[in-house]
């Protein structure tokens, strides 16, 4: 902008003078007939005061009977602008020129933008002078690019884009607020579908979300099936969980799709104050960092961000990122965990558990809950240990040391990548030991996943090759007695939190009795974990359990431990009781 800025330096246009006057005051005829023609107005700011032409008013729609003050001329501008603009104002009061686009109003939800100018005003000290410009007036060509930069073309909402430029706007009042939005388990859907039906759902959810909104809530779709919302104003904890159980409850309901498809979906939210926060990014991650806690509760939920969630999340980081060190540093080794035949103690083989190695210090990976849960880690952490007790099989092969059976657990990211039959063919064929060494063992958690027929043709598979499966920790999930049935089972394994309780509490022992009951019906292995006394020993014996594991027996042995345990086992290959 020139030293003689919009205007002229007496308030001159190309067209003329425009003399600044109140609505309904008479401007020169001809400035203001070629202000008309070209849809520019002119105003002037000072303090809380503010005057303009008949053509500002006409481009803003000001009502004859306004207020001629700042706000008045602020209110003319949707809600989700005025931050923007009152913004501008101030810094050309400080003596900054600004020159921006603005979103006006949305006429038949197409998006009216003006062109608004403005800069230090020469005769008022701490004053703005500026121009205002209908910019519907653009080139079509021009507007649908702003649309293609702007619009997200497959909902019709906000992007990525305009989003970070309303919540950069939004930040600079403290009662605003965001909220994230991701569609449950989209992946499925792409999956079983095909994509077409998932942007469908998509589409669908967006317009949901829009119907649902206030006036001073803006939504955009953010890439993928994540959504923002951010409510320029009026935002406190109360009126973010009031939006987003609305949002829950409308995508929550039946959703018909193209095809024919009816689906029930599901949304997780996390949201954020930015009073909370520090500037637009500190909101962003606020409401993500919250987004994710939703997620990782069972989704399906909404969860504001409060600090305690920042730092259990730093606590997960952490525990993934020690898990990570000890597994690219090959720092993990099977311990083996003996089973037992209890009514005449024979060793039939061991349950290879997982260790972190420290020096002399060895960690369960279950004191990093946040590494198991991830599927890169977990796929690793299976793949070094079939690699360690395949190893430690051929090991004690050459030294004569032979035993039946050794279980090594696997996650529902095994299954998910698809490799584990190629993983197990491989790395045991290296070592040169039989397939039929092997028991996998699997937890209930599967059977929640969706994904369990995809798990199951995976197992019967592997039984083909002589690989048992084993259903682990039964009882502390939900899976379904069906599943008994229809999964190819050859062992289940009682959790040890029933065992633990079987001699003082009756509910526990009747299901422990039931179980092993069931067990012997449907002709399936059953193996009681956790034994540490002589009297769940001498119970579970009498209501003729057939196997077990625990410290009773024998704590978690390092290599070269479990090749002593079996030597003292002799050649009857009987347990001896720990002392």
């Amino acid at each position: 902008m020139d030293g003689a800025g919009f205007f002229g330096r007496d308030g001159e246009t190309a067209a003329g003078r425009l003399a600044l006057a109140r609505p309904g005051e008479r401007a020169a005829p001809l400035a203001a007939h070629a202000a008309r023609l070209v849809g520019i107005g002119g105003f002037r700011c000072l303090g809380e005061a503010a005057e303009w032409t008949r053509e500002t008013a006409d481009v803003l729609r000001l009502p004859d009977c306004a207020e001629p003050t700042v706000e008045s001329l602020l209110a003319a501008f949707p809600a989700e602008a005025r931050a923007e603009v009152a913004e501008h104002l101030a810094a050309a009061a400080r003596g900054i020129p600004f020159d921006a686009e603005i979103l006006l109003r949305r006429d038949a939800n197409r998006p009216l933008f003006v062109r608004l100018v403005g800069e230090p005003d020469p005769e008022r000290a701490g004053g703005v002078r500026g121009a205002v410009q209908d910019a519907s007036r653009r080139p079509v060509e021009e507007g649908a690019l702003w649309t293609l930069a702007n619009v997200d073309d497959l909902t019709g909402l906000w992007n990525r884009k305009r989003f970070g430029e309303l919540v950069a706007a939004a930040c600079a009042r403290p009662d605003a607020g965001l909220l994230f939005v991701d569609v449950d388990r989209i992946k499925d859907v792409n999956d079983t579908w095909g994509h077409s039906i998932g942007d469908a759902l998509i589409a669908a959810i967006g317009a949901r979300i829009a119907a649902r909104l206030g006036p001073d809530a803006h939504a955009a779709r953010l890439g993928g099936d994540r959504f923002g919302i951010v409510l320029t104003q009026g935002a406190d904890a109360a009126r973010m969980a009031e939006i987003a159980a609305r949002l829950l409850g409308a995508c929550d309901a039946e959703i018909t799709l193209p095809g024919g498809h009816a689906l029930v979906a599901s949304v997780s939210i996390g949201g954020a104050l930015a009073a909370d926060a520090e500037g637009p990014d500190g909101l962003r991650i606020a409401a993500d960092t919250a987004l994710d806690e939703a997620k990782s509760s069972g989704r399906g939920c909404y969860v504001p961000y409060r600090p305690a969630i920042r730092i259990a999340q730093a606590r997960r980081l952490e525990e993934v990122r020690e898990a990570a060190s000890y597994l690219e540093s090959g720092a993990v080794e099977p311990r083996y965990m003996p089973v037992v035949r209890l009514s005449d103690r024979y060793l039939c083989g061991f349950e290879a558990l997982a260790r972190f190695v420290d020096g002399e210090a060895a960690h369960s990976p279950a004191q990093y809950p946040a590494a198991l849960a991830d599927a890169r880690l977990g796929h690793q952490l299976t793949t070094r240990m079939l690699e360690g007790v395949a190893r430690d099989l051929a090991a004690f092969a050459r030294e004569g040391i032979v035993f039946d059976k050794v279980g090594v657990n696997v996650t529902l990211a095994d299954f998910r990548r698809g490799d584990l039959e190629e993983r197990i063919a491989r790395i045991f064929g290296e070592a040169g030991v039989a397939q039929e060494k092997l028991v996998i063992e699997v937890t209930e958690q599967v059977f929640l996943s969706g994904e369990a027929d995809c798990v199951a043709r995976t197992a019967a598979r592997l039984r083909e090759k002589g690989v048992r499966i084993s259903l682990d920790d039964f009882g502390t999930g939900f899976a379904s007695l069906t599943h008994l049935r229809t999964f190819p089972l050859d062992t289940i394994k009682i959790d040890r939190s029933f065992v633990s309780r079987i001699t003082e509490d009756a509910p526990s022992l009747a299901i422990v009795g039931g179980l092993i009951e069931l067990a012997s019906r449907l002709s399936i292995d059953l193996v009681a974990e956790g034994i540490e006394t002589r009297a769940q020993l001498e119970l579970l014996e009498r209501l003729g359990c057939p196997f077990g594991q625990g410290y009773l027996f024998a704590p978690p042995l390092a290599y070269a431990q479990a090749g002593a345990f079996v030597r003292r086992a002799g050649a009857e290959m009987r347990t001896p009781l720990a002392a």
